[in-house]
């Protein structure tokens, strides 16, 4: 999985992006990630830690 997230980056898909699609694809998720203060950059530095960016 990592190798695919990075292949991403360097097509120039950023971590927001992917949280946004995952929002799109599965609207039940949109209210708990955009509702919750913080919520959505710490999914975001997440992603950027798993990454190793």
């Amino acid at each position: 999985i990592r190798r695919d997230f990075n292949a991403l980056l360097q097509l120039g898909v950023t971590p927001e992006m992917l949280l946004s699609e995952v929002i799109r694809q599965m609207p039940k998720l949109a209210p708990i990630i955009e509702g919750k203060e913080g919520y959505k950059k710490s999914e975001i530095q997440k992603l950027e830690t798993f990454l190793g960016q």
